[in-house]
């Protein structure tokens, strides 16, 4: 399933229960962590504007248009993960009639923010990061679309990355300190490599990111494995740039934009080299 299935289906969450509240005029809040606000919208320029056209013209063939008896609120965390409890209050206060929202650690802050306002949204696996004890049964105000495979599936792409590159004894892994020090982060360290943590500080930013690629060549990372974290999609252009700067070929994504713009299959760009990552 990719990310314009993922986001139509939530439309289909989404209706029904702003339907049963508000006949004629429906406000809902639209939420990123990190994504600019100019992007959520049908017409943006940004890489991920495709996925938000789907959303908008699906919601639009139910009903709802923009400007008309739909009133988008578009909020950003702009990357700032220390700032993210205090966007969820602020979204709370306008008092929409629902929240749509990507990511995990998003969804936590706005369900301890509310607990009658719906939020449907996008996150990991929603047991693993205590947002649910059930998937069959989800508890309060929060329901949504899983949309990876479980933690444990880190451990494996770790695992891959040593079983296509065998030199690969230390691997860097780039991901914001919030994942590195949750269970995701966790999951990683179950393999028999020296994991070399490429780990994101608050703002993120491309500086940021030129920061951490820079540790990962001083500490001769032999292969990097990105993170599916929300803040490296907003940012793909800058690890793109850094991986062409910094890396040879070995370097695994579970992000379907970075295989398609290096125009690569995934096992192949893994494979092309085991060359490390510092020069």
């Amino acid at each position: 399933m990719n990310r314009r299935d993922v986001l139509c289906g939530l439309v289909a969450l989404l209706i029904p229960s702003a339907r049963a509240q508000h006949s004629a005029l429906l406000r809902i809040a639209v939420v990123h962590p990190s994504l600019p606000i100019t992007a959520m919208s049908a017409s943006g320029s940004h890489e991920a504007s495709q996925y938000w056209r789907a959303f908008f013209v699906e919601l639009e063939r139910l009903g709802f248009s923009e400007g008309t008896n739909l009133v988008v609120e578009r909020y950003s965390g702009e990357g700032r993960t220390d700032h993210y409890g205090e966007l969820a209050k602020l979204v709370v206060r306008s008092r929409p009639d629902l929240v749509f929202v990507i990511s995990g650690r998003m969804i936590d802050h706005l369900r301890s923010a509310t607990e009658t306002i719906p939020i449907v949204g996008i996150t990991g696996d929603p047991m693993a990061i205590g947002l649910t004890p059930s998937l069959a049964r989800p508890l309060g105000n929060v329901t949504g679309i899983v949309a990876d495979a479980g933690v444990e599936i880190w451990g494996k792409r770790l695992a891959l990355t040593k079983e296509l590159v065998p030199s690969a004894a230390r691997i860097g892994f780039l991901a914001p300190r919030a994942i590195m020090e949750g269970s995701q982060g966790r999951a990683t360290l179950q393999i028999g490599v020296v994991l070399i943590e490429g780990t994101l500080d608050s703002p993120i930013n491309p500086l940021e990111y030129a920061r951490v690629f820079a540790v990962l060549t001083q500490e001769c990372a032999d292969a990097l494995v990105v993170s599916d974290a929300v803040e490296n999609l907003t940012h793909q252009q800058s690890i793109l740039e850094l991986v062409g700067a910094n890396c040879r070929p070995s370097t695994l994504t579970a992000i379907s934009w970075s295989v398609e713009a290096w125009g690569l299959t995934l096992l192949i760009y893994v494979t092309s080299s085991s060359a490390p990552l510092a020069k």
